[in-house]
């Protein structure tokens, strides 16, 4: 995958659904069906609002919860920035297998996306003192279980328990709004006021916390 390949990405299939088997917990439910049901939050129905975050640049090292406007499907996934123009993409997609599936350590572009809108920061390299090793957030993401199908909103559920196996394994140093939930509810609406944001000559809207 190059690294504008996402802004060509063709919406995500609504599939059969996740087999009988597979259940997710009542908040995950809440957050899936608050994000992709009717006037979603990132189907952005509504004009946008104004966000209150101050917009900046991506930095060396940080990772992101990624929001992305598409054409009748948004989307989410992690990016951890090489510099404030490009970084590394871990998501799950259903780009050219029509199924969900892992994919990590992809490039992409930041700056100049058509469809990256919203940055919000979840570990702030320069807060920390180091830069978030690619590798290790590869394998942390590759081990969270991928849903079967194609069902319109796993991307979201996928996200944030992938969020919830990195503040895991790095408690002292991930930045979470209360909790890994309340992280991701934070996340989907900040996403929703960012429509305006999907353009080339625009740089994504960021959102870091103390």
């Amino acid at each position: 995958m190059d690294m504008g390949s996402l802004d060509n990405l063709k919406v995500e299939p609504r599939g059969a659904g996740v087999p009988a088997e597979l259940t997710f917990n009542q908040t995950e439910r809440a957050i899936k069906m608050r994000s992709y049901k009717g006037a979603s939050l990132l189907s952005f129905a509504s004009p946008p609002s104004k966000s209150t975050s101050v917009s900046t640049t991506a930095t060396t090292g940080s990772v992101y919860l990624a929001g992305f406007a598409q054409a009748e499907q948004p989307h989410v996934a992690l990016i951890r920035a090489i510099d404030y123009q490009k970084g590394y993409i871990f998501h799950i997609t259903t780009k050219k297998t029509d199924i969900w599936h892992y994919e990590g350590n992809q490039a992409y572009k930041i700056a100049g996306s058509m469809t990256l809108t919203s940055l919000y920061c979840i570990y702030d390299a320069q807060k920390a003192g180091a830069e978030f090793d690619c590798t290790t957030l590869d394998d942390i993401c590759k081990a969270v279980a991928v849903p079967e199908g194609a069902e319109m909103g796993e991307c979201v559920i996928w996200a944030n328990k992938a969020l919830a196996a990195i503040a895991e394994a790095h408690p002292d140093t991930i930045i979470l709004s209360g909790n890994v939930d309340a992280t991701m509810e934070h996340f989907l609406n900040f996403v929703e006021g960012n429509r305006a944001y999907a353009s080339r000559t625009k740089y994504p809207n960021l959102d870091v916390r103390a």
